[in-house]
């Protein structure tokens, strides 16, 4: 098991009080290597204090597997807080698919330092492209 930075990863900051914002982070097999289970992949890292409005994840290309992959999509402290295994098992992740959207915790704040995570389990995947947009706003005082 290793904790991997994807090439995509991208650092997103509060901005002005109140602005939402969007940030599409990236995991791509074809560049990121081998995804083995039990990887941990950072997709990006928040840069100031924010508010989580809404996560959703897109397929790009379907996630392929040997076995019955599963993919978690969450943050620094909740590893499934946006996608559990469940929503994320490799059935549901075919091409164009819009993955489990979280209904619980939702919005949420998110303090400097988080990173938002994308973890593999039950067997490796052989393919797949995701995005996981993040609708945010900046929960500093203004």
């Amino acid at each position: 098991m290793a904790t991997i930075t994807c090439k995509g990863y991208k650092e997103f900051a509060d901005g002005f009080f109140g602005e939402s914002k969007r940030v599409g982070l990236v995991y791509d097999f074809a560049l990121d290597g081998g995804a083995y289970s039990g990887n941990t992949y950072v997709l990006g890292q928040i840069s100031g204090k924010v508010m989580i409005e809404k996560v959703i994840v897109r397929v790009i290309t379907a996630v392929t597997s040997d076995g019955a992959a599963t993919v978690i999509v969450g943050h620094t402290d909740n590893d499934d807080a946006f996608m559990d295994a469940t929503g994320g098992a490799k059935a549901n992740l075919t091409a164009d698919a819009i993955g489990a959207i979280p209904t619980t915790n939702i919005p949420m704040v998110l303090a400097d330092g988080k990173q938002i995570t994308m973890t593999i389990g039950t067997a490796d995947l052989t393919a797949g492209k995701l995005v996981v947009e993040v609708f945010y706003k900046d929960a500093n005082a203004g």
